[in-house]
Formats: C-alpha cells, sequence, structure tokens
C-alpha cells in the first residue's frame, strides 16, 4: 500500500481561514496608512507652494499662478501637472484662484476615492488651512481668514514671507 502524502482538505481550509483573517485586519490599518501619508505629503506640498509664492514674489513683486512658479522653477513640474482629479499628486490636484499682485489662494483638494479626509489651502498669510468633510470642498479666500463659515480651520503656518 503506498502512504500518501499532503495536506487534507481540513488542513487547507484553516490555513485559507487564517490568511483571511490576517487580511480583514492588515487592510483596513494599510488604506489608514496610505491616508495619513496622503495628507502629510500633501500639507508638505502645499507649504512647497507658499514658499514658491513668497520667493516669487520677491523677486517678481507680485503673486504666481502655479504655472508660473514652475516655469521661474519655484516649484517642481509635477504641481502643474497635478491640475485636476484624474491627474494628481498623492492623491490630490493642485489649483490657484484669484492670484494678483497682493494676494494668491491654492488649494488641494482630493482627486481620487480614499486619498485622504481633509482638503488644505493657503492664502498670501503664510498659514494653512484644511477642511475636513466627506465632500470635496474649494476654499474661498474668506474661508481662508476665518470670515468665513463653511468648515475651513487653520493647522498652522504653511511658510514664512521671510
Amino acid at each position: 500500500m503506498k502512504k500518501q502524502q499532503g495536506f487534507s482538505l481540513i488542513e487547507l481550509l484553516i490555513v485559507v481561514a487564517i490568511i483571511g483573517i490576517i487580511a480583514a485586519i492588515a487592510i483596513p490599518n494599510l488604506l489608514n496608512a496610505r491616508r495619513a501619508a496622503n495628507e502629510s505629503a500633501t500639507a508638505g506640498n502645499m507649504r512647497t507652494l507658499v514658499s514658491g509664492e513668497f520667493s516669487y514674489a520677491n523677486t517678481n513683486n507680485t503673486y504666481g499662478t502655479i504655472a508660473q512658479l514652475v516655469a521661474a522653477g519655484n516649484v517642481d513640474s509635477s504641481f502643474s501637472a497635478a491640475n485636476s482629479a484624474t491627474s494628481t499628486k498623492s492623491g490630490y490636484y493642485f489649483t490657484d484662484s484669484g492670484v494678483t499682485a497682493a494676494a494668491y489662494l491654492v488649494y488641494a483638494l482630493r482627486g481620487t476615492i480614499g486619498a485622504g479626509s481633509r482638503d488644505f489651502g493657503a492664502i498670501q498669510t503664510g498659514a494653512l488651512w484644511e477642511h475636513v468633510s466627506a465632500t470635496i470642498t474649494a476654499p474661498a479666500a474668506a474661508d481662508l481668514t476665518g470670515a468665513g463659515s463653511s468648515g475651513w480651520v487653520g493647522v498652522g503656518t504653511a511658510a514664512t514671507g521671510s
């Protein structure tokens, strides 16, 4: 009589069940870690944009659009490439609004599902603002001065003007 080799069906099912349990525990934690990493990277990217704005203003006596900041070499070209929900950097896309000699508004909005739970914005004061919501929300300049009431909250200084 020949001896059988291999695993029984019960042993294989137990192994598959253990792998399933481990995956059920690990996957949500990995997604949360990715979301946190995207948000941290985007906050850093916003600081880079604000620093680029201050540098551009010191050189040109006016604030610049993201395209102008890229052309002047103040920020990386990946900012102008990440300009829509389908073209993102760390799950976020970057937009500017109302750029004048005396003011600017730059913001980063979630472009992909699961990219994060916060949107970011900054104005010429250099303060970084966030909006925590399930709905992607673009800010108005008044929202980033504390005058607006749409849920934007200051989270610190993005850069200084010096």
